[in-house]
């Protein structure tokens, strides 16, 4: 059975979207020792949904546009509070507006998602936006998509004592997704969530998470099938709102960098 799914829009303020307020008392890093920037995910396509589906949850990855299990939501200004949803914002007339330009929209995105969202770009930007704040070194570390999730972040830690790094930044994208944001069904997101946390190499224990942020780019239904259609266009559009991602997470201010 095909299943055919839409996001649903959120209202609320930007200044939410990071919960950048907090009661918590931020860990101040020490500035002995660096930090190591991983990204875990699996093919970009292959946790890419459509529909409102996302807007309840996240997908589980085990199949290209899996059905997701409760809890999650995606959707926003820049970036989105995921409990600011609101649900009742799609209708059949989303469905058939998304249809007339771009058709059978959850077969397809997903080969657009691999094409246009590259996790070096994610890792890229978390890298150099938190070295912009902190002397101490922030390095890229690589992260095979095709081991398990568990073999992966061993491999990590043991990659980061080699490099004798103090802190491991863990980034996990748990869906990539698509959906109207208002009623007209006129305006269209394409983002991801991400998960972020932020571990101690040493002790290999976690020193704050979870922290979450929703990057995504904002598009007109008349130039969708082109942001879509034409290669590069939604890469070099969504690559700097990662590093919009990465500011939110320090925002947040559950963790500082040592200056």
């Amino acid at each position: 059975m095909t299943h055919s799914w839409l996001f649903v829009a959120v209202i609320g303020a930007f200044a939410l979207a990071g919960c950048a307020t907090t009661n918590r008392t931020p860990v101040h890093l020490a500035a002995s020792g660096g930090i190591g920037v991983a990204v875990i995910s699996r093919s970009p396509a292959d946790i890419t949904v459509v529909g409102p589906s996302a807007a309840h949850g996240e997908t589980d990855g085990s199949s290209r546009g899996g059905t997701p299990a409760p809890g999650v939501a995606f959707i926003g200004l820049l970036l989105l509070p995921l409990e600011a949803i609101y649900v009742g914002v799609w209708s059949a007339q989303c469905q058939q507006k998304l249809d007339s330009v771009y058709p059978e929209a959850s077969k397809r995105l997903p080969d657009v998602v691999e094409r246009e969202v590259g996790l070096e770009d994610l890792r890229r930007a978390f890298v150099e936006m938190f070295q912009s704040y902190t002397s101490v070194p922030v390095v890229p570390l690589d992260s095979s998509p095709t081991a398990e999730a568990t073999s992966r972040e061993h491999q990590l830690f043991v990659t980061a004592r080699v490099k004798d790094l103090a802190y491991l930044l863990l980034i996990k994208p748990l869906y990539f997704g698509l959906g109207p944001v208002d009623r007209d069904c006129g305006q269209w997101a394409l983002g991801t969530r991400l998960d972020v946390s932020l571990w101690s190499v040493a002790e290999q224990k976690l020193v704050s998470a979870p922290l979450h942020t929703g990057p995504y780019v904002n598009v007109h239904l008349d130039d969708l099938s082109s942001l879509l259609n034409e290669p590069g266009t939604l890469r070099t559009r969504l690559a700097p709102n990662f590093e919009v991602g990465a500011a939110n997470i320090l925002d947040q201010r559950r963790f500082i960098l040592a200056p």
